[in-house]
């Protein structure tokens, strides 16, 4: 479900730099390389899925200048976070997902007047986001179908699959009560919601270290998974892990020895993991 750049983007992109650069518009064309490069480099994160509200609204605003300058200008956007979202996390790539539905679908008829807006605030414990448009809008049914898990794919430009795929990734991550949710009236522009927690810096390196451990874990060999997941996860003593996997102690420890030693090196290597020190008093390495 993880978004990425649609590849059609992509194309329309370059194959405007190119005749932009054919017709003598090279400052245009300077413009739109450099914000299609500054926008490659948020979707990658060095691949962490967690990054910092201000550099998702930078992806938004760099996306949003390409279109800009593709549709000449046909509508204008305002993108702002609000006080008390500074320092805030959020999930990657969930914005311009909405921003493209908003392009394709409510601009499909502006001429000059189009508004898109982008508006990052707090409420409580969440931050939500909104992306609204004042474009053609559309029945209230259909909005709530967009997210309809049932509802058949069609592959079109503005189809609402990656707007269903937004709302898919925020409640797979954060669970029930997060996620995206529609507001729309024919004639009177569309407004998306995203709810997500409030995260903090040290929330976010936690979360995306669990999901770290979580991926280290599947590359492990069955047998030291269950080991170490019994151990580390449920607590259980040493004798208990021996009942449920059907061995001796010795082969426990020797198991979970190992997946710890192995989930290290996964970690390290990805980057986001330093090992723990030694013990002063036993000189053995410190627990994950």
């Amino acid at each position: 479900l993880q978004s990425q750049i649609n590849p059609h983007f992509l194309y329309n992109t370059l194959d405007s730099v190119i005749w932009m650069t054919e017709s003598g518009q090279r400052q245009e064309a300077i413009q739109m390389v450099t914000s299609l490069a500054r926008l490659f480099r948020i979707s990658l994160s060095k691949g962490k899925s967690i990054i910092p509200l201000a550099d998702e609204l930078e992806h938004a605003r760099h996306y949003m200048n390409i279109q800009q300058i593709r549709f000449k200008n046909r509508f204008t956007t305002e993108i702002q976070a609000k006080p008390g979202t500074e320092g805030l996390y959020t999930l990657k790539l969930i914005i311009q997902p909405l921003l493209e539905n908003a392009v394709y679908h409510g601009m499909a008829s502006a001429e000059d007047d189009g508004i898109i807006r982008v508006t990052a605030y707090r409420e409580g414990e969440d931050l939500l986001i909104d992306v609204e448009d004042n474009g053609l809008g559309m029945r209230p049914e259909l909005a709530a179908s967009l997210l309809d898990e049932d509802r058949p794919e069609v592959r079109t430009k503005g189809s609402g699959i990656g707007v269903r795929n937004v709302h898919q990734r925020v409640s797979l991550t954060f669970g029930e009560g997060y996620g995206l949710t529609i507001f729309s009236e024919p004639d009177e522009g569309t407004l998306a919601r995203i709810r997500l927690p409030a995260l903090s810096q040290e929330e976010a390196e936690r979360r995306e270290l669990r999901e770290q451990i979580e991926e280290g874990l599947r590359t492990l060999p069955p047998e030291y998974r269950a080991a170490l997941v019994l151990r580390e996860m449920q607590q259980l003593r040493y004798d208990e892990i021996g009942e449920a996997l059907g061995v001796d102690i010795g082969t426990v420890k020797s198991r979970i020895s190992r997946g710890r030693k192995k989930l290290r090196s996964f970690l390290v290597a990805r980057g986001n993991f330093s090992p723990p020190p030694p013990s002063k008093e036993t000189g053995k390495e410190g627990r994950l």
